[in-house]
């Protein structure tokens, strides 16, 4: 489950981040992760993850439809 999650974020971010998202996952699971690492990996992620739905949606060449309510 925390794999998919991670694969999920990862695969949420625009391009610029990634490389430099791969390097702070890399330290955060070394011998002696730092919190400055934690914060650098939410700055990261909080753009592609809670900014904008219709913008991830947009960047994947798809449109946001509302579901019917039943």
């Amino acid at each position: 489950m925390v794999a998919e999650m991670g694969q999920y974020l990862t695969e949420r971010l625009p391009p610029g981040p990634v490389a430099p998202f791969g390097e702070v996952t890399a330290r955060l699971t070394g011998p002696d992760p730092a919190d400055a690492d934690v914060l650098a990996s939410l700055a990261l992620l909080w753009p592609g993850t809670f900014a904008s739905v219709a913008g991830y949606l947009a960047r994947r060449g798809r449109t946001a439809r509302l579901a019917p309510s039943r």
